[in-house]
């Protein structure tokens, strides 16, 4: 009787609890399924119309087009700033409840991408349209040789087929001018990306951007610090076979 009681009585109770204790991870990751669902219905479209704006910018050279990608990255990165949303993610990442390997790597990526974005509106807009007004400058900069404006394929077609090495320096020394007409906005795009770093609590912009892209500064450096171990002695030979060929098309000196 006893042994009825518990099969038909107990059994089922205890059943429903053990259920119940062992739903949070289960329900966490449905949350989690549903958020990555509902994120990606809402910044796909938007990513698409950023990338093709993107393109067509460098395609063309269009202000416009710098201008309309300026302002889908800002909503982008406004969808990503939200508090709630991040608050979600970081409890979840926080918990440890999610075991499904791919919906961890999604957790962890969606987590640095809010992360970074947990900024003042007014700044993360300075930043947008610093970085818009950079690409639109450094993409559509033409250098001038003796007044007259030269594209970067003129510039190509000199450095390849002119023999006057004075000619040639000179058209070099154009290819760079742009540097001087983007470097002070350069510099306030850093101090602009530091201030935002900063008030995520991080040294600067540079630190930051390690931690968010899952990289250790000393891991990057090690592998630079091996490459140019391994690339010195064959980038020497090469260097040297090339200056020994266009010493003899210009008629100097390998020295010189």
């Amino acid at each position: 009787m006893k042994s009825f009681f518990f099969w038909t009585i107990l059994f089922p109770i205890l059943l429903s609890m053990i259920s119940l204790s062992c739903s949070p991870t289960k329900s966490d990751e449905n949350k989690l399924r549903d958020f990555i669902t509902n994120h990606l219905k809402v910044i796909e479209p938007k990513l698409k119309a950023m990338n093709l704006a993107d393109w067509n910018a460098n395609l063309t050279g269009d202000k416009k087009f710098y201008d309309e990608r300026a302002v889908i990255e800002l909503e982008v990165n406004t969808i990503r700033s939200n508090k709630s949303d991040f608050a979600f993610l970081k409890d979840l990442k926080e918990k440890g409840t999610i075991k499904d390997s791919l919906l961890q790597r999604q957790l962890t990526i969606l987590f640095n991408q809010f992360a970074k974005n947990q900024i003042d509106i007014t700044l993360m807009k300075q930043i947008v349209d610093k970085q818009a007004e950079i690409a639109s400058k450094f993409n559509t900069f033409r250098g001038r040789i003796n007044g007259k404006e030269v594209t970067d394929n003129e510039i190509a077609d000199i450095l390849k087929n002119e023999r006057n090495s004075a000619k040639r320096k000179l058209a070099w020394e154009v290819s760079k001018q742009v540097g001087r007409e983007v470097a002070p906005m350069v510099i306030e795009l850093v101090k602009l990306r530091n201030q935002a770093a900063k008030q995520l609590g991080f040294e600067n912009y540079y630190v930051m951007s390690l931690a968010t892209d899952e990289q250790n500064a000393d891991e990057v450096i090690a592998i630079f610090d091996n490459l140019k171990q391994l690339t010195d002695e064959p980038f020497r030979q090469m260097k040297q076979v090339l200056d020994t060929s266009l010493a003899k098309r210009f008629g100097v000196k390998v020295q010189d």
